[in-house]
């Protein structure tokens, strides 16, 4: 009988170890992170980007580039950055860098988009000597921010480009008018390759200059460019980003 109880008590307790010592600890998983950080020219140019989990394991992926612009007549949207975080996360199988800056830019009509063009290509620069990525580059915007996109598009020569998708709505009309003049005789540089593109336009915004717009780049089937475009009649500008930014990532990403 007291055999019996040490027996007993000798099995736990060596059960007990074997429980204690097959606990092992997993190690912690990769998570999504948002870092910021500061860049030239000026070295005041402030960042942010976005990495996902996946990006511990693989650093060759696509790299979004948003434009945020200040807005003068419509309420600011603060959400930007995160709704093309959430586009990406809508794409199955799929992972991308996120980057903007941290403050945005003011307004400026298409005469000034060299220099916000430049701000980006040094910002580009700067992601790819200090976070590794497979090249392809996307800017995405609406409003002031896509008009400067559109205006980048057709007017860099593809040799100093470095961008080749591009995801644009409700770009202001100043734009349009200005591409709309240009397109016809074809006054840009015409040397670029594989590049997309996904315009959208909302609750009939410039109803007539937007379909122009549409109609002359489709008449043009430029052989460099893949076109997609999209009206949205029963979205408000202020509310529009959410679902079609998600529609132009899945356009540019989703083959």
């Amino acid at each position: 009988m007291e055999f019996t109880k040490y027996a007993s008590l000798l099995l736990i307790t060596t059960l007990g170890l074997i429980t204690c010592t097959d606990n092992t600890v997993d190690p912690p998983q990769p998570q999504a992170v948002i870092e910021e950080f500061t860049f030239a020219p000026s070295g005041i140019n402030r960042g942010k980007i976005y990495l996902p989990a996946s990006y511990a394991a693989n650093k060759s992926i696509p790299v979004i580039y948003l434009l945020d612009h200040q807005e003068v007549a419509f309420n600011v949207a603060t959400d930007e950055f995160q709704q093309v975080i959430n586009g990406v996360n809508q794409i199955a199988d799929f992972d991308a860098i996120v980057v903007t800056l941290t403050e945005k830019l003011p307004t400026a009509n298409h005469n000034f988009y060299p220099e916000y063009f430049e701000l980006y290509k040094t910002l580009a620069a700067y992601v790819d000597n200090n976070y590794e990525s497979n090249g392809s580059k996307t800017l995405i915007g609406r409003g002031d921010a896509a008009g400067i996109i559109l205006v980048n598009m057709f007017n860099e020569s593809g040799a100093s480009h470095g961008f080749k998708n591009f995801v644009a709505t409700d770009p202001f009309i100043d734009y349009i008018s200005y591409l709309n003049s240009i397109i016809p005789s074809d006054n840009f540089p015409m040397d670029k390759s594989d590049m997309k593109l996904h315009y959208s336009f909302t609750e009939n915004y410039e109803l007539d200059r937007n379909r122009l717009f549409i109609d002359r780049v489709n008449n043009k089937n430029y052989p460099w460019l893949s076109f997609s475009a999209e009206e949205y009649p029963n979205l408000l500008y202020e509310e529009d980003y959410p679902t079609i930014y998600a529609d132009g990532l899945k356009f540019i990403f989703d083959n």
